[in-house]
Protein backbone atom coordinates (compact mmCIF):
# COMPACT_ATOMS: atom_id res chain seq x y z
CA UNK A 1 0.00 0.00 0.00
CA UNK A 2 1.15 3.45 -0.98
CA UNK A 3 1.93 6.97 1.30
CA UNK A 4 -1.48 7.88 -0.72
CA UNK A 5 -3.52 4.38 0.40
CA UNK A 6 -2.46 4.79 3.63
CA UNK A 7 -3.73 8.16 4.43
CA UNK A 8 -6.87 7.84 2.71
CA UNK A 9 -7.33 4.10 4.67
CA UNK A 10 -6.36 6.47 8.01
CA UNK A 11 -8.94 9.12 7.08
CA UNK A 12 -11.58 6.52 6.43
CA UNK A 13 -11.24 5.40 10.30
CA UNK A 14 -11.49 8.39 11.48
CA UNK A 15 -14.52 9.11 9.75
CA UNK A 16 -15.79 5.74 11.00
CA UNK A 17 -14.45 6.54 14.42
CA UNK A 18 -16.32 10.26 14.59
CA UNK A 19 -19.51 8.90 13.31
CA UNK A 20 -19.24 6.44 16.28
CA UNK A 21 -19.24 10.01 18.50
CA UNK A 22 -22.54 11.10 19.59
CA UNK A 23 -21.29 14.71 19.20
CA UNK A 24 -20.27 13.79 15.49
CA UNK A 25 -23.97 12.29 15.01
CA UNK A 26 -26.36 13.02 17.76
CA UNK A 27 -29.52 11.53 18.49
CA UNK A 28 -32.24 13.83 17.84
CA UNK A 29 -33.86 15.37 21.16
CA UNK A 30 -37.50 15.59 21.46
CA UNK A 31 -39.72 16.68 24.52
CA UNK A 32 -40.50 14.10 26.56
CA UNK A 33 -37.55 11.46 25.56
CA UNK A 34 -35.73 9.93 28.81
CA UNK A 35 -31.52 11.08 27.90
CA UNK A 36 -29.02 10.26 29.63
CA UNK A 37 -25.59 12.54 30.33
CA UNK A 38 -23.03 13.69 32.84
CA UNK A 39 -22.90 16.03 35.25
CA UNK A 40 -20.79 18.86 33.84
CA UNK A 41 -21.40 21.27 37.12
CA UNK A 42 -23.32 21.65 40.42
CA UNK A 43 -24.27 24.92 42.21
CA UNK A 44 -27.62 26.08 44.33
CA UNK A 45 -29.33 27.68 41.08
CA UNK A 46 -28.50 25.19 38.51
CA UNK A 47 -27.05 21.43 37.13
CA UNK A 48 -25.23 21.84 34.21
CA UNK A 49 -25.13 18.04 31.74
CA UNK A 50 -23.36 17.00 28.79
CA UNK A 51 -25.85 14.57 26.34
CA UNK A 52 -23.30 14.39 23.79
CA UNK A 53 -25.00 16.88 21.41
CA UNK A 54 -23.90 20.44 20.48
CA UNK A 55 -26.33 22.00 23.31
CA UNK A 56 -25.67 21.07 26.84
CA UNK A 57 -28.85 20.07 29.56
CA UNK A 58 -29.56 21.92 32.25
CA UNK A 59 -32.03 21.32 35.41
CA UNK A 60 -33.48 24.34 37.20
CA UNK A 61 -35.79 26.25 39.79
CA UNK A 62 -38.54 23.08 41.14
CA UNK A 63 -36.34 20.21 40.01
CA UNK A 64 -33.14 20.95 42.24
CA UNK A 65 -36.11 21.59 45.13
CA UNK A 66 -38.48 18.51 44.18
CA UNK A 67 -35.56 16.09 43.93
CA UNK A 68 -33.21 17.00 47.22
CA UNK A 69 -32.93 13.89 48.21
CA UNK A 70 -31.58 12.23 44.52
CA UNK A 71 -29.57 15.66 44.18
CA UNK A 72 -28.05 15.41 47.56
CA UNK A 73 -26.01 12.63 46.23
CA UNK A 74 -24.90 13.65 42.98
CA UNK A 75 -21.95 14.74 42.29
CA UNK A 76 -20.08 16.02 39.37
CA UNK A 77 -19.14 13.05 36.29
CA UNK A 78 -21.88 11.20 37.48
CA UNK A 79 -24.39 9.67 34.60
CA UNK A 80 -27.88 10.84 35.45
CA UNK A 81 -30.93 10.50 33.68
CA UNK A 82 -33.94 13.09 32.82
CA UNK A 83 -36.47 13.89 30.60
CA UNK A 84 -36.61 16.32 27.90
CA UNK A 85 -38.69 18.98 29.22
CA UNK A 86 -37.98 22.04 26.32
CA UNK A 87 -35.80 20.96 23.42
CA UNK A 88 -34.39 24.59 23.37
CA UNK A 89 -34.55 27.46 25.99
CA UNK A 90 -33.60 31.44 25.54
CA UNK A 91 -29.62 30.33 26.00
CA UNK A 92 -29.92 27.39 23.52
CA UNK A 93 -30.00 24.94 26.12
CA UNK A 94 -31.98 21.49 26.51
CA UNK A 95 -34.09 22.14 29.79
CA UNK A 96 -34.65 18.57 31.54
CA UNK A 97 -36.80 17.57 34.07
CA UNK A 98 -35.58 14.82 37.05
CA UNK A 99 -39.16 14.35 38.36
CA UNK A 100 -40.60 12.86 35.00
CA UNK A 101 -37.57 10.39 34.44
CA UNK A 102 -38.08 8.99 37.96
CA UNK A 103 -39.94 6.16 37.30
CA UNK A 104 -37.48 5.18 34.58
CA UNK A 105 -34.26 5.69 37.08
CA UNK A 106 -36.30 3.32 39.29
CA UNK A 107 -36.63 0.50 36.99
CA UNK A 108 -33.25 0.65 35.96
CA UNK A 109 -31.99 0.80 39.79
CA UNK A 110 -34.00 -2.44 39.98
CA UNK A 111 -33.08 -4.17 36.91
CA UNK A 112 -29.29 -3.67 38.15
CA UNK A 113 -29.99 -5.08 41.90
CA UNK A 114 -31.95 -8.00 40.09
CA UNK A 115 -28.61 -8.50 37.70
CA UNK A 116 -25.91 -8.22 40.55
CA UNK A 117 -27.81 -9.81 43.46
CA UNK A 118 -28.14 -7.05 45.40
CA UNK A 119 -30.36 -5.85 48.09
CA UNK A 120 -32.70 -2.76 47.50
CA UNK A 121 -34.35 -0.99 50.81
CA UNK A 122 -38.00 -1.50 50.73
CA UNK A 123 -41.28 -0.12 52.77
CA UNK A 124 -43.47 -1.74 54.21
CA UNK A 125 -46.93 -0.24 52.98
CA UNK A 126 -49.82 -2.75 53.41
CA UNK A 127 -50.43 -6.65 53.26
CA UNK A 128 -52.96 -9.57 52.16
CA UNK A 129 -53.69 -12.95 52.80
CA UNK A 130 -50.66 -13.62 50.14
CA UNK A 131 -47.49 -11.36 51.31
CA UNK A 132 -46.45 -7.98 51.65
CA UNK A 133 -47.27 -5.06 49.46
CA UNK A 134 -43.87 -2.70 49.56
CA UNK A 135 -42.83 0.26 48.15
CA UNK A 136 -39.02 0.58 46.84
CA UNK A 137 -39.67 3.51 44.29
CA UNK A 138 -41.69 1.34 42.52
CA UNK A 139 -44.63 -0.57 43.98
CA UNK A 140 -43.68 -4.09 44.47
CA UNK A 141 -45.09 -7.65 46.64
CA UNK A 142 -43.49 -9.66 48.71
CA UNK A 143 -44.89 -13.55 48.26
CA UNK A 144 -45.38 -14.91 52.21
CA UNK A 145 -43.08 -17.97 50.93
CA UNK A 146 -40.22 -15.43 50.51
CA UNK A 147 -40.56 -13.93 54.03
CA UNK A 148 -37.13 -14.81 56.22
CA UNK A 149 -38.23 -16.48 59.50
CA UNK A 150 -36.52 -13.06 61.25
CA UNK A 151 -39.41 -11.08 59.59
CA UNK A 152 -42.48 -13.80 59.46
CA UNK A 153 -43.42 -17.07 61.63
CA UNK A 154 -43.59 -19.81 59.94
CA UNK A 155 -46.71 -21.28 61.60
CA UNK A 156 -49.65 -19.53 64.09
CA UNK A 157 -53.24 -18.81 64.27
CA UNK A 158 -54.51 -17.00 61.20
CA UNK A 159 -54.93 -13.91 63.96
CA UNK A 160 -50.97 -14.99 65.25
CA UNK A 161 -50.11 -13.98 61.21
CA UNK A 162 -52.02 -11.50 60.43
CA UNK A 163 -50.85 -9.41 63.79
CA UNK A 164 -47.35 -10.48 62.66
CA UNK A 165 -48.18 -8.68 59.48
CA UNK A 166 -49.59 -5.88 60.62
CA UNK A 167 -46.71 -4.86 63.04
CA UNK A 168 -44.06 -4.92 59.44
CA UNK A 169 -46.54 -1.85 58.37
CA UNK A 170 -44.29 1.24 58.05
CA UNK A 171 -40.95 -0.70 58.58
CA UNK A 172 -38.26 -0.63 56.05
CA UNK A 173 -36.96 -4.33 55.01
CA UNK A 174 -33.63 -5.32 52.72
CA UNK A 175 -35.05 -7.62 49.93
CA UNK A 176 -33.60 -8.99 46.59
CA UNK A 177 -35.58 -8.41 43.63
CA UNK A 178 -37.06 -11.89 41.96
CA UNK A 179 -38.57 -9.97 39.08
CA UNK A 180 -38.65 -6.60 37.66
CA UNK A 181 -41.12 -6.35 34.74
CA UNK A 182 -41.40 -2.92 33.43
CA UNK A 183 -43.85 -3.81 30.13
CA UNK A 184 -46.37 -5.37 32.94
CA UNK A 185 -45.64 -2.87 36.15
CA UNK A 186 -44.79 -6.40 37.82
CA UNK A 187 -42.34 -5.81 41.46
CA UNK A 188 -41.76 -9.49 42.70
CA UNK A 189 -39.22 -9.29 45.41
CA UNK A 190 -38.04 -11.99 48.36
CA UNK A 191 -36.66 -11.12 52.43
CA UNK A 192 -35.73 -14.16 52.70
CA UNK A 193 -31.50 -15.17 52.94
CA UNK A 194 -29.10 -14.52 49.55
CA UNK A 195 -28.58 -18.44 49.74
CA UNK A 196 -32.35 -19.22 49.98
CA UNK A 197 -33.30 -17.56 46.45
CA UNK A 198 -33.22 -18.72 43.15
CA UNK A 199 -33.28 -15.65 40.79
CA UNK A 200 -33.35 -18.19 37.62
CA UNK A 201 -36.53 -17.45 35.73
CA UNK A 202 -35.10 -19.94 33.27
CA UNK A 203 -34.67 -22.79 35.98
CA UNK A 204 -38.01 -22.55 37.19
CA UNK A 205 -39.24 -22.53 34.06
CA UNK A 206 -37.50 -25.54 33.09
CA UNK A 207 -38.60 -26.99 36.76
CA UNK A 208 -42.27 -26.33 35.39
CA UNK A 209 -41.81 -28.00 32.26
CA UNK A 210 -40.50 -31.02 33.28
CA UNK A 211 -43.35 -31.81 35.21
CA UNK A 212 -47.19 -33.01 34.71
CA UNK A 213 -50.26 -33.45 36.08
CA UNK A 214 -50.40 -36.81 38.01
CA UNK A 215 -46.61 -36.64 38.58
CA UNK A 216 -45.18 -37.94 42.17
CA UNK A 217 -42.03 -35.75 42.89
CA UNK A 218 -39.56 -35.32 46.20
CA UNK A 219 -39.55 -31.94 47.68
CA UNK A 220 -38.94 -30.26 51.23
CA UNK A 221 -40.77 -27.96 53.16
CA UNK A 222 -40.05 -24.77 53.71
CA UNK A 223 -43.04 -22.51 55.15
CA UNK A 224 -45.88 -23.71 57.30
CA UNK A 225 -48.81 -21.08 57.13
CA UNK A 226 -52.08 -20.22 57.49
CA UNK A 227 -53.17 -21.60 54.22
CA UNK A 228 -51.07 -24.65 53.97
CA UNK A 229 -47.20 -25.53 52.86
CA UNK A 230 -44.96 -24.47 51.07
CA UNK A 231 -43.07 -27.39 49.49
CA UNK A 232 -39.57 -26.54 47.48
CA UNK A 233 -39.69 -29.09 44.31
CA UNK A 234 -36.09 -27.82 42.81
CA UNK A 235 -35.51 -24.15 42.79
CA UNK A 236 -39.44 -23.50 42.78
CA UNK A 237 -42.14 -23.31 45.84
CA UNK A 238 -45.31 -25.42 45.16
CA UNK A 239 -48.88 -24.49 47.22
CA UNK A 240 -50.10 -27.97 49.13
CA UNK A 241 -53.18 -26.11 50.15
CA UNK A 242 -54.38 -26.65 53.52
CA UNK A 243 -57.31 -28.79 52.08
CA UNK A 244 -54.69 -31.41 50.49
CA UNK A 245 -52.54 -31.30 53.63
CA UNK A 246 -54.40 -34.42 54.96
CA UNK A 247 -57.54 -36.41 55.01
CA UNK A 248 -57.99 -35.26 59.02
CA UNK A 249 -59.71 -31.92 59.07
CA UNK A 250 -58.77 -32.07 62.55
CA UNK A 251 -54.92 -31.93 62.26
CA UNK A 252 -53.13 -29.05 61.92
CA UNK A 253 -50.40 -28.67 59.20
CA UNK A 254 -47.45 -27.69 61.70
CA UNK A 255 -48.93 -30.98 63.68
CA UNK A 256 -47.89 -33.45 60.75
CA UNK A 257 -45.05 -31.54 59.11
CA UNK A 258 -42.52 -29.50 60.01
CA UNK A 259 -39.79 -26.83 57.65
CA UNK A 260 -37.02 -28.66 56.58
CA UNK A 261 -38.74 -32.12 56.33
CA UNK A 262 -38.35 -33.96 52.77
CA UNK A 263 -41.77 -35.38 51.43
CA UNK A 264 -42.96 -36.63 48.14
CA UNK A 265 -46.29 -34.57 46.83
CA UNK A 266 -48.20 -35.21 44.16
CA UNK A 267 -48.72 -32.41 41.49
CA UNK A 268 -52.14 -31.62 41.11
CA UNK A 269 -52.13 -28.10 38.18
CA UNK A 270 -49.25 -25.80 37.03
CA UNK A 271 -49.30 -22.77 35.45
CA UNK A 272 -45.57 -21.99 33.51
CA UNK A 273 -47.20 -18.37 32.39
CA UNK A 274 -47.68 -17.72 36.31
CA UNK A 275 -45.03 -19.96 37.35
CA UNK A 276 -46.87 -21.60 40.05
CA UNK A 277 -47.83 -25.08 41.00
CA UNK A 278 -50.38 -26.79 43.16
CA UNK A 279 -49.37 -30.11 45.15
CA UNK A 280 -51.18 -32.41 47.14
CA UNK A 281 -50.07 -34.46 49.89
CA UNK A 282 -52.91 -36.09 51.48
CA UNK A 283 -53.64 -37.79 47.87
CA UNK A 284 -50.51 -40.08 48.32
CA UNK A 285 -51.84 -40.80 51.55
CA UNK A 286 -54.72 -43.58 52.74
CA UNK A 287 -57.96 -42.49 52.14
CA UNK A 288 -60.32 -43.22 55.33
CA UNK A 289 -63.28 -42.78 53.29
CA UNK A 290 -62.43 -46.12 51.08
CA UNK A 291 -62.33 -48.36 53.99
CA UNK A 292 -66.35 -47.49 54.86
CA UNK A 293 -67.69 -50.42 52.88
CA UNK A 294 -69.94 -52.74 55.09
CA UNK A 295 -68.62 -50.71 58.16
CA UNK A 296 -71.09 -47.92 58.38
CA UNK A 297 -74.43 -47.90 56.83
CA UNK A 298 -77.61 -45.64 57.48
CA UNK A 299 -79.71 -46.00 59.94
CA UNK A 300 -76.61 -47.32 61.80
CA UNK A 301 -76.24 -46.28 65.55
CA UNK A 302 -72.81 -44.82 66.35
CA UNK A 303 -70.50 -43.43 68.91
CA UNK A 304 -69.10 -40.05 67.92
CA UNK A 305 -67.31 -36.73 70.13
CA UNK A 306 -68.20 -33.14 68.79
CA UNK A 307 -65.28 -31.70 67.17
CA UNK A 308 -66.19 -28.87 65.63
CA UNK A 309 -69.11 -26.12 65.49
CA UNK A 310 -69.83 -24.25 62.42
CA UNK A 311 -73.05 -21.29 61.74
CA UNK A 312 -74.86 -24.58 59.32
CA UNK A 313 -73.91 -27.57 62.39
CA UNK A 314 -71.75 -29.88 64.52
CA UNK A 315 -68.82 -31.89 63.02
CA UNK A 316 -68.79 -35.36 65.15
CA UNK A 317 -65.78 -37.48 64.50
CA UNK A 318 -66.78 -41.15 64.07
CA UNK A 319 -64.17 -42.98 63.01
CA UNK A 320 -60.19 -42.07 62.30
CA UNK A 321 -60.47 -39.51 59.78
CA UNK A 322 -64.65 -39.78 59.29
CA UNK A 323 -66.80 -36.85 60.64
CA UNK A 324 -70.09 -36.37 60.37
CA UNK A 325 -72.28 -33.19 60.11
CA UNK A 326 -75.41 -32.90 62.76
CA UNK A 327 -77.12 -30.21 61.02
CA UNK A 328 -78.30 -27.30 63.08
CA UNK A 329 -81.75 -27.13 61.54
CA UNK A 330 -81.84 -30.81 63.30
CA UNK A 331 -80.43 -29.56 66.42
CA UNK A 332 -83.22 -26.74 66.61
CA UNK A 333 -85.78 -29.28 66.24
CA UNK A 334 -84.50 -31.13 68.79
CA UNK A 335 -84.02 -28.09 71.08
CA UNK A 336 -80.32 -29.80 71.10
CA UNK A 337 -76.63 -27.64 72.10
CA UNK A 338 -74.39 -29.35 71.81
CA UNK A 339 -70.19 -28.63 72.31
CA UNK A 340 -67.22 -29.39 71.28
CA UNK A 341 -65.81 -32.41 73.13
CA UNK A 342 -69.36 -33.83 74.02
CA UNK A 343 -69.65 -37.42 73.48
CA UNK A 344 -72.31 -39.53 72.88
CA UNK A 345 -74.45 -42.10 70.14
CA UNK A 346 -75.50 -40.99 67.09
CA UNK A 347 -77.79 -42.09 64.09
CA UNK A 348 -76.26 -41.85 60.27
CA UNK A 349 -79.15 -40.53 58.54
CA UNK A 350 -77.20 -40.34 54.73
CA UNK A 351 -74.09 -41.30 54.04
CA UNK A 352 -72.50 -41.04 50.30
CA UNK A 353 -68.97 -42.47 50.47
CA UNK A 354 -68.32 -40.29 47.01
CA UNK A 355 -68.72 -37.27 48.51
CA UNK A 356 -67.24 -38.26 51.38
CA UNK A 357 -70.41 -36.59 53.27
CA UNK A 358 -72.35 -38.49 56.35
CA UNK A 359 -75.63 -36.94 57.87
CA UNK A 360 -76.25 -37.54 61.52
CA UNK A 361 -78.64 -37.18 64.25
CA UNK A 362 -78.04 -37.06 68.15
CA UNK A 363 -79.50 -40.10 69.89
CA UNK A 364 -81.72 -38.44 73.07
CA UNK A 365 -82.44 -40.19 75.70
CA UNK A 366 -85.62 -39.47 76.77
CA UNK A 367 -86.76 -41.56 79.62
Amino acid sequence: MNKKDTVAASEARSMDDLKDNPLFNPKPIKRNKIVEGIVLSINDNEILVDLGTKAEGVILGKELRAEKDFLSQLKKGDSILASVAQVENDHGQVVLSLRRAGIERRWRKLEQAFEEKTPVKVKVIDFNRGGLLVDGGIRGFIPISQLSQNIFPSTGSKEEVEDSLEKLKGKEIEAYVLEANRKANKLILSARPLDQISFSHDQKAEVLSKVKSDDVIPGTVTRIVPFGILVDIGGIDGLVHISEVSWDRLKKPEDLYSVGEKVKVLVLEKNEDEGKILLSLKRLQDDPWTKLEGKYSEGQEVEGEVTKLTTFGAFVRVGEGIDGLVHSSRLLDLNLELKVGDKGLFKITTLNVALKRMGLEPIVDKS
